[in-house]
């Protein structure tokens, strides 16, 4: 409802300022820069800037294109369907088709002049002007949506150390509470939000076109769903062999570590000499024992896997975030 209600400002906003704008002006036909204002804004600021720019683009043919034939077939409706012919056909094929409808009502209010001179030709100018420009000092200025997409990183970031640390302490006390997965379910609301946070976050950037927070919430994502199998492996053990200790401690060294500038080649570095000492350890005594040492075997492959994940993360070039795509 939030959302709804301040889009409903936004073009409200730019429409009647466009209109009040004008009439102060004494432009004539002001009404209609209110309605190019409400057909400028669009879903972003990005979005709103290139259309006001095609329509900008798409304004000046019209103006040439309506000059031949009003002053071959008259100011008339002959005038103006010849000018359609021409105008629509042009706005098709280049694609304009957001600019064709908007700015024919614009040249029809030649009809009403009668001519083409100086005066009229500035008044259409600033209807136009007013109304493109108010829908996009609007749509930039007012706040649409304030993005939250790093608070929701923090968060998220926060959550993925909790979770790391309690699975370490499940490790050696199965007797820990509430250890029920609900910290994995807020995890996922939190990486979900900020995925959508990030998407609109990019789309009103209107210079900057980099997809690195969208990048970092989606990495972080892929971890999430490792930490899912860690979670459910970690519920299964019942005993505490040696090794779970050490394993156990790691990890709370990575959730102490965890952060969004941490390149984690230290931790991998440390996981590559624990995976070495516990392939030195003893054969397990009993078959319990031994279903426990597999269960930390497979946590084990699952950390490097998590580890893996921001390791790539962080080895790619700022260039790679700049295509603006979205999968």
């Amino acid at each position: 409802m939030r959302r709804y209600l301040s889009d409903v400002l936004t073009v409200l906003t730019a429409s009647v300022a466009a209109m009040l704008t004008g009439m102060a002006l004494g432009v004539e036909n002001y009404i209609s820069a209110g309605i190019v204002a409400i057909l400028t804004i669009q879903p972003s600021n990005r979005e709103t800037l290139k259309t006001a720019a095609i329509r900008l683009v798409a304004f000046i043919c019209a103006l040439l294109i309506s000059a031949v034939t009003f002053n071959i077939a008259g100011f008339n409706i002959a005038g103006f369907t010849a000018y359609l012919v021409i105008y629509v056909a042009l706005c098709i094929r280049f694609k304009w088709i957001s600019a064709m409808a908007v700015n024919s009502v614009l040249i029809s209010h030649f009809i009403g002049f009668g001519n083409m001179s100086a005066g009229p030709l500035i008044n259409e100018a600033l209807i136009f002007v007013l109304g493109v420009g108010m829908g996009i000092v609007v749509n930039i200025l007012i706040t649409r949506r304030k993005s939250s997409i790093r608070d929701l990183e923090m968060q998220a970031d926060e959550q993925i150390r909790t979770i790391l640390k309690r699975m370490a302490d499940r490790i050696v006390n199965r007797d820990i509470e509430d250890y029920d997965g609900k910290c994995l379910v807020t995890l996922d609301r939190l990486i979900d939000k900020a995925i959508r946070a990030a998407r609109q976050e990019h789309a009103d950037k209107i210079l900057d076109d980099s997809t690195y927070e969208l990048e970092y919430i989606r990495m972080r994502g892929k971890q999430y769903e490792v930490l899912l199998e860690m979670y459910k492996k970690v519920s299964r053990l019942d005993t505490t062999p040696e090794t779970a200790e050490h394993v156990a401690l790691f990890m709370e060294r990575v959730s102490a570590e965890y952060s969004r500038d941490n390149d984690v080649k230290d931790l991998i570095t440390a996981l590559d000499r624990l995976e070495g000492y516990m392939k030195t350890q003893p054969l397990p005594d009993s078959r319990k024992e031994f279903e426990d040492r597999a269960l930390l075997f497979a946590l084990f492959i699952d950390l490097r896997e998590f580890l893996e994940i921001k390791m790539e993360f962080a080895q790619k070039e700022p260039e790679s975030f700049a295509d603006g795509i979205f999968r």
